[in-house]
């Protein structure tokens, strides 16, 4: 799962970020968690993600796949409630 964060001021979201990393290390499923910061990387990171949805929305031989999950948008106040949602999810 990739997660960015957006705010007015880059510590915010960095914050956010770090707090819904934390919820999710504590998730049953033992989640590996990773923060990115580098700009580059970030872009990197999105380029991966976009080239990914061709393969991984239908898939031969497999039932239909919630495509456009992975671009869900969640309002920063209720990020870390919605990440303790997800570790229910992936428990």
């Amino acid at each position: 799962m990739l997660v960015q964060f957006g705010a007015d001021a880059a510590e915010e979201a960095a914050d956010a970020a770090h707090a819904c990393g934390q919820s999710a290390r504590g998730f049953l499923s033992r989640l590996s968690v990773a923060e990115c910061s580098d700009e580059v990387a970030q872009k990197q990171l999105c380029q991966v993600r976009e080239a990914a949805l061709g393969a991984t929305a239908q898939v031969p031989g497999l039932p239909n796949m919630w495509s456009g999950l992975e671009d869900s948008a969640v309002a920063q106040k209720r990020s870390a409630t919605i990440c303790g949602h997800w570790g229910k999810l992936y428990a």
